[in-house]
């Protein structure tokens, strides 16, 4: 027995002083300490008292330890050295996969994480029916986003004491945003709902809203100038509508009422109803009918207008019913034409009434010289 264990002894002096190696559970170690166990865990075992860790060290230089040295019986701890810049690895395939540098900042893809999560050349992914992604203060004001629809849409949700939170937008994946829906699904591609008055407020120098067709590009704008409010077109017509087209404002600047935006040929404004107004102003460039009172004005003797009316059944240079009824009355035109035929009107009453007063004046005459016959 005693020389079966100086034999042993003499083949484990053997290989620690030739191979290096020691092996526990093989005789063929491939490393300074190589650990071979018949069973499926708990190859080795340190037990100790708390604290209790082992340390890494590299050429004699203390560099790390892993163990449970802060004490508490549930904690393992991974730890660097004493310096003020180590850093913490976990390596896969000899490419640090995740770092933990001495200010707490976590590394995923870059061993020199800025940020408390530092994420570089990958994505992040929280797979949960019930997880949130939280920012703002521990016990205080919080936003979350909150999926919903087993991953098929979006919330942000909002509270004041990190415990209750409000439902606030909404994005669904159909690309549909909800501003202040709350939980309740938008119906259009922007829906924004608010309890107060005022729901969308644009600001800014001059601010505008752009409208673009899928087929046609950019078709016009809501814009404040800085002076006006300012609804635009670049190529169609603006049109107003309640119940069907009432209202348009052509390319040309020509607006129309109560049909759609066709608008009568060579004017400014149609009206396809009737017009109720307290006053309507008409200016026009063209003389006024004062010309009718100057001396030069040749007046139509009275025969010669007769005759026009009985030939063509309405007064001279008036149109007629059949070209009103086909195409209107310019309000200016008429008003004009009707001053000239009043006023011509009053020269022929002013000339009737010369007639009449020298005839008067010539009866008077013939009853005196008759008066004074009989009285012979």
């Amino acid at each position: 027995m005693k020389s079966i264990l100086l034999a042993a002894i003499a083949v484990l002096t053997a290989t620690i002083s030739f191979s290096q190696n020691v092996g526990i559970g093989t005789s063929t170690p491939s490393a300074p300490l190589h650990i071979r166990s018949a069973t499926n865990f708990n190859p080795v075992i340190i037990d100790g008292v708390a604290p209790t860790y082992s340390s890494i060290l590299e050429n004699g230089a203390y560099r790390g330890y892993w163990g449970s040295f802060s004490g508490d019986p549930e904690d393992v701890d991974f730890g660097t050295g004493s310096g003020t810049t180590g850093k913490l690895h976990l390596t896969i395939q000899a490419t640090p996969r995740l770092t933990i540098n001495n200010l707490g900042n976590v590394g995923i893809g870059t061993t020199n994480p800025n940020y408390k999560m530092h994420v570089n050349g990958g994505d992040m992914f929280v797979q949960s029916s019930s997880g949130y992604f939280k920012f703002g203060y521990d016990g205080g004001d919080q936003w979350r986003y909150a999926s919903t629809g087993g991953g098929a849409h979006l919330m942000m949700q909002s509270s004041t004491d990190g415990a209750t939170f409000t439902p606030r937008h909404y994005f669904d994946q159909n690309g549909r945003v909800g501003f202040g829906t709350g939980a309740i699904a938008p119906a259009a591609a922007l829906e924004v709902s608010t309890t107060s008055s005022e729901t969308i407020r644009m600001k800014g120098s001059n601010p505008y809203m752009s409208f673009y067709d899928n087929t046609n590009g950019y078709q016009g704008y809501l814009w404040y100038n800085g002076a006006d409010i300012v609804l635009g077109s670049s190529t169609a017509p603006i049109r107003f509508a309640s119940n069907g087209y009432r209202m348009a404002i052509n390319t040309d600047g020509r607006v129309t009422i109560g049909s759609g935006n066709t608008a009568a040929a060579g004017y400014m404004l149609s009206v396809d109803g009737k017009v109720i107004c307290e006053e309507a102003r008409v200016q026009i460039s063209s003389a006024w009918p004062d010309y009718v009172f100057h001396d030069d004005y040749k007046l139509r003797p009275i025969e010669e207008l007769e005759k026009l009316i009985k030939a063509e059944k309405h007064l001279p240079d008036m149109p007629s019913a059949a070209v009103v009824e086909k195409e209107g009355i310019a309000l200016g035109d008429m008003n004009k034409k009707l001053l000239e035929k009043v006023e011509e009107l009053t020269l022929y009453i002013i000339e009737l009434n010369k007639k009449n007063t020298k005839l008067t004046e010539e009866m008077e005459s013939v009853k005196n010289s008759l008066k004074a016959l009989n009285n012979k």
